[in-house]
């Protein structure tokens, strides 16, 4: 009955949007073969496992910014992303991606590699984020 009732609604982005996760994207599609080779040659075993230094160069100069780090980070599925730089290349676009194996310990919860598990006395084995939704979940 819930099927034959349920009408899928059209989604829409703005232009801007669609902009914007397109740059995302394809920078996720460039940064993806630079895993597979740290996988290959085991720097890393899996994504989670990685720290991604990214700089990038563009014709418009419009590259991924800083503020989008958070999501080229949830999009690649590594535990630390950082733009190094962004800036105008004036013959070709052209893009460099440092893998290397995360800083930090890997989270028991989520199993992110972050400098901060183990700073919490009664949560000696989680990121702060973690903690944060423990204690949370514990006093709700």
């Amino acid at each position: 009955m819930h099927l034959s009732e349920w009408e899928a609604a059209r989604f829409t982005r703005s232009e801007a949007e669609e902009t914007e996760w397109g740059k995302l994207f394809e920078t996720r599609k460039h940064i993806l073969g630079e895993l597979e080779k740290a996988r290959q040659d085991k720097t890393i075993g899996k994504s989670l496992d990685a720290k991604v230094s990214w700089i990038g160069f563009s014709e418009n100069g419009a590259e991924v910014e800083r503020a989008q780090e958070n999501e080229l980070k949830e999009l690649l599925n590594v535990s630390q992303f950082i733009i190094e730089g962004v800036a105008r290349q004036q013959d070709s676009p052209v893009w460099t991606a440092a893998v290397k194996k995360a800083d930090g310990q890997k989270c028991e919860r989520c199993w992110h590699w972050e400098t901060d598990v183990g700073t919490n006395t009664e949560h000696p084995t989680l990121c702060s984020r973690c903690v944060e939704a423990a204690t949370a979940l514990s006093h709700a």
